[in-house]
């Protein structure tokens, strides 16, 4: 039998903040010790953040240059050239949602890291062949991405 975890999720989680319950502390211990270091900062970041947006798989997005996956990619000259080609504005890069960062073979846009592919450039090519953007994979924390249009990354519309 396959069983729709969203489902079970609803039905569980129905009557579980209802303080009326006689074993409501239990239940909210319970869930507390199941949650992770980086499950915990997601949902104290939506609290902290209620316009954050869930991201789905293939959604764009721009994340600081300041987050710890992406501050050890770069270099500033490299961010000089990435503005020049629209990859860069306002002290963030591009990038889109491969996969979520757990073990599961679906998608799940609620978990608290992600597997993106940044936008950056391939400092290999030659300069006339600088705008070609080379893909770089990387593991980001959810709370870190900002849900963009493709339209807003400036080298798609110029080219």
């Amino acid at each position: 039998m396959i069983v729709d975890s969203k489902i079970i999720s609803k039905i569980l989680f129905k009557d579980v903040f209802n303080e009326k319950l006689p074993y409501i502390d239990l239940l909210k211990d319970i869930i507390v010790a199941g949650l992770n270091d980086g499950a915990t900062r997601f949902i104290m970041h939506i609290m902290l953040n209620p316009d954050f947006v869930i991201l789905n798989k293939r959604d764009y997005f721009k994340i600081k240059v300041s987050s710890d996956c992406i501050s050890s990619k770069m270099r500033e000259k490299e961010l000089d050239i990435l503005s020049d080609i629209g990859l860069y504005k306002d002290g963030c890069i591009y990038g889109q949602i491969l996969d979520s960062n757990d073990y599961s073979t679906e998608f799940n846009e609620h978990h608290h890291s992600m597997n993106v592919e940044l936008f950056l450039y391939d400092t290999e090519k030659e300069v006339n062949k600088i705008k070609e953007i080379k893909y770089i994979d990387c593991e980001v924390k959810t709370w870190e991405l900002i849900k963009i249009n493709k339209s807003e990354i400036e080298h798609y519309v110029k080219n």
